[in-house]
């Protein structure tokens, strides 16, 4: 099977990573697969040396715009016509917009995923209009979870399968039975969907009980002058900014904690999970930690937004290690539900079931 994976660039985001390990679980199974890409030729995944990379500077100008559309349509309508792929698969909207568009009058049969949050995802303006009507024109779609999955029109859930994000394998990660007390936070520091403004004011509060602990945030973004400025001189909250093999970091945390509204499949919260940190998390939208998480048995699950919740949850934990070595030992099954080999079979059968006319 020829399947082209088309993207404004491969880089560090959630997207270009699920794009580079479905497009290396196709090559690794003798599939023709290409990576092309219109905006720019970074590369920040890893891919197959099988893999072709098509780099293409149809928008240079990095502008998602009706002028620079249209160019890039045509040029990546005659691409196809040319290549004759079997599949195109796009995750973004960006893409899923100039390839619906572009796939018009060709054979190619397109695969489109939603990695975000459709309840969130309610922009305005000609091009917003545009490319929920590009998203409905694909052949098959994958969704992250059941919760977004059921947002559509029942067109669409019948033409579409729920593949979860998979958890990479974390060698040498030996158990920890003495835990620290750190909790800890892994995320792009930003307030609008990830919440650790919520998060601060919980943990001052808890703070006040048990001063033996502290806060430690790893990752930067837009909202991280803000959030200092909300930590204060809270000598118990440290930002440590981006850092690589986080994994090493935080093996031997006390208590993890996700506070976004809304998330995909939250991968730091399932790699924190994977080491057997005790986790808490808000039931953040379309249902990815719901997933992932049975309240009480492998994690701790809160209301979004609820200072009073994450605070009594730290609390929980704190008043009850024991209770919270079990629950953060019952998580590390997660990391066989969720391997890369179980989650490797679900693509595959569905570009099977895409290349069977099942779709």
């Amino acid at each position: 099977m020829k399947v082209l994976f088309i993207n404004t660039n491969i880089g560090y985001g959630g997207a270009s990573k699920m794009m580079a390990f479905v497009a290396n679980t196709l090559s690794n199974k003798g599939h023709d697969v290409t990576f092309l890409t219109y905006r720019n030729d970074a590369v920040l995944q890893t891919l197959l040396p099988e893999i072709k990379i098509q780099h293409e500077y149809w928008e240079t100008d990095k502008k998602n715009n009706l002028l620079t559309i249209p160019k890039t349509v045509l040029k990546l309508h005659k691409y196809l016509k040319k290549n004759k792929y079997d599949v195109a698969v796009a995750f973004l909207s960006p893409s899923q917009l100039r390839l619906s568009l572009a796939g018009i009058g060709t054979k190619t049969k397109l695969l489109f995923s939603q990695r975000g949050d459709p309840y969130r995802s309610n922009g305005k303006g000609l091009i917003n209009e545009l490319t929920n009507y590009a998203f409905l024109r694909a052949d098959a779609y994958a969704f992250q979870t059941k919760g977004a999955q059921v947002f559509y029109p029942e067109k669409i859930q019948k033409r579409s399968v729920v593949i979860p994000n998979p958890i990479k394998k974390i060698d040498g990660g030996e158990v920890v039975h003495q835990r620290d007390k750190r909790i800890v936070n892994v995320a792009r520091l930003d307030i609008y969907q990830k919440r650790q403004d919520i998060l601060i004011q919980a943990f001052k509060l808890f703070v006040k009980e048990f001063p033996e602990y502290s806060l430690h945030f790893y990752g930067d973004g837009p909202d991280e002058g803000e959030l200092k400025e909300l930590a204060g001189d809270e000598r118990h909250i440290i930002f440590h900014g981006a850092v690589e093999e986080i994994s090493e970091k935080i093996n031997s945390a006390g208590i993890f904690i996700l506070s976004s509204d809304f998330e995909g499949i939250p991968n730091a919260l399932m790699e924190a999970m994977a080491l057997g940190i005790p986790c808490i998390s808000t039931k953040c939208s379309p249902g990815g930690a719901e997933l992932l998480i049975e309240n009480g048995h492998n994690g701790l699950l809160v209301d979004c937004g609820s200072v009073e919740e994450l605070y009594k949850a730290m609390k929980y934990m704190a008043e009850n290690p024991d209770e919270a070595q079990i629950i953060g030992k019952n998580a590390t099954v997660i990391a066989e539900t969720y391997s890369e080999k179980n989650i490797s079979v679900m693509w595959l059968d569905l570009f099977r079931a895409i290349q069977n006319g099942e779709y």
